[in-house]
């Protein structure tokens, strides 16, 4: 009985230390690029009329300060021509953000981590 209750203690620590975290893991960033008219998708039984793609891109590895902008899924990067990121499991609340975005190489582009700005004097 003694040792269930330290393990929910446990995990119960972890996952307040989880859902009060400073930062929040980027999954990937993305390059919007436009496709001509009449582009199809096939999404499975369901072919749909697209008008742009999102892929994986890379920038170089490094830390920037940057403005997030909410768009659906995805993030845009405020003053970078067509630049989106997504995160993984959880994102920031908020429609515009500031802070600063880690980024790292990946298989695919790049990934990383963005920290909310605690500052409001960017």
């Amino acid at each position: 009985m003694k040792k269930g209750i330290v393990v929910l203690a446990l995990l119960g620590m972890v996952v307040s230390l989880w859902a009060f975290s400073d930062s929040y893991t980027v999954e990937g960033i993305y390059k919007k690029q436009s496709v001509p008219s009449g582009t199809l998708a096939d999404m499975g039984s369901v072919t749909e009329d697209v008008h742009e793609l999102y892929i994986p891109t890379q920038i170089t590895p490094g830390k920037y300060r940057v403005e997030l902008r909410e768009d659906g899924e995805l993030w845009e990067i405020e003053g970078q021509l067509d630049l989106y990121i997504k995160f993984s499991m959880s994102s920031p609340s908020g429609v515009d953000i500031k802070g600063i975005l880690d980024v790292s190489p990946s298989i695919f582009g790049s990934e990383g981590t963005f920290t909310p700005d605690t500052d409001s004097d960017y």
